[in-house]
């Protein structure tokens, strides 16, 4: 089950859970014709209820979607991007002013003073970084550098010549980066 699929079972599961309650909460009772009493059922950690089944029914359908959701989803695992920034030849950067992030999405991402970074984002159980991301991108005021996520892996994992330093499990250690330099007109 993917992610969109799960996302739709919780929805449905939360709508069911939501409007059983609201039936629950008006309380219609149903006579048994038998007995002329209002029907009632026996529940585990509730005890005995006088109820309408309808309402039982959707909040029990919708917890069993939301239990059936949460097992099948897609388990993510954390993946840490480690690195380091040099700067370009004439320039100082203070690597703090800048922002680095995977792109297509913003992920938690932290630069430190000496220009060494780290970027963690939750990624699905047996899935590459490589294949979610396409670019790894830091821009500061004095220049910027994008790097071919795929590209780069690939390549180290072909042992041609990368970025990327260390591959293991969930880690990609990329060697040092140079910026490129954005020169200002006068």
């Amino acid at each position: 089950m993917n992610m969109a699929s799960a996302d739709v079972l919780y929805g449905i599961s939360a709508l069911c859970i939501v409007l059983g309650f609201i039936a629950l909460l008006k309380q219609r009772l149903y006579i048994d014709e038998r007995t002329r009493e209002p029907t009632a059922v026996e529940l585990p950690l509730f005890g005995k209820l006088k109820t309408n089944y309808p309402a039982l029914v959707f909040v029990f359908i919708g917890a069993g979607l939301a239990v059936y959701a949460i097992h099948e989803s897609p388990q993510k695992e954390p993946w840490t991007l480690t690195g380091s920034l040099t700067n370009p030849p004439g320039k100082h950067v203070k690597w703090t002013d800048g922002t680095i992030t995977l792109i297509p999405q913003t992920v938690s991402s932290t630069i430190y003073e000496n220009g060494q970074f780290e970027i963690h984002v939750p990624i699905e159980k047996g899935k590459s970084i490589a294949n979610l991301y396409s670019i790894l991108d830091y821009t500061v005021p004095e220049g910027n550098v994008q790097i071919d996520l795929l590209k780069e892996y690939q390549a180290s994992r072909q042992h041609r010549d990368s970025q990327i330093e260390n591959i293991s499990a969930n880690n990609l250690t990329f060697k040092p980066i140079a910026i490129k330099s954005r020169d200002l007109p006068p």
